[in-house]
C-alpha cells in the first residue's frame, strides 16, 4: 500500500513539473467591475505556487447589441501567487460591451519574463 502512495505522489510531482514547465496551464477567470471600472480576476487554482514574473495570458469574450468579440492580453505578477489566491488586471472594453466569459492561462512557450544580457526584459503574450 505504501509503495502504490509512493508511485502516485511522484506521479502527481511530476506531472505538475511537466504543466509548469512546457505545457498551458489553465486558471480560473472571470470579469469583475462594470463599465469602465472593469477587471480581469485570475484564481490560481493549481495547487501549486506561481513564481513572481509569471506571464498570465487571458481572452475576455464580449458582446453589444449587434455584435460581439474578443479581448485579449496579458500580464505579469510581481508576487508570488499562492494556490486559490486571486489576482486582478484593469480591462478595458468599448463602450457598451458586456463580458460573456472569460479564459485564462500561463502559457507553456512563454510562462515568464524573459531577462535579456543588456538587462532589459521582455514579456510574451501567448493568448
Amino acid at each position: 500500500m505504501t509503495k502504490r502512495f509512493l508511485v502516485a505522489a511522484l506521479a502527481l510531482v511530476s506531472t505538475t513539473a511537466l504543466a509548469l514547465e512546457g505545457e498551458r496551464m489553465t486558471l480560473g477567470c472571470t470579469v469583475g467591475g462594470a463599465g469602465a471600472d472593469r477587471q480581469v480576476e485570475v484564481r490560481n487554482g493549481t495547487g501549486e505556487k506561481l513564481k513572481p514574473e509569471t506571464v498570465i495570458n487571458y481572452n475576455v469574450y464580449w458582446k453589444k447589441s449587434s455584435m460581439q468579440g474578443e479581448s485579449a492580453g496579458c500580464f505579469a505578477i510581481a508576487r508570488e501567487l499562492g494556490p486559490n489566491l486571486q489576482v486582478t488586471e484593469k480591462l478595458q472594453l468599448a463602450p457598451g460591451a458586456e463580458p460573456t466569459r472569460c479564459v485564462a492561462h500561463v502559457s507553456g512557450k512563454y510562462p515568464r519574463i524573459v531577462h535579456e544580457a543588456g538587462g532589459g526584459v521582455e514579456m510574451r503574450c501567448d493568448p
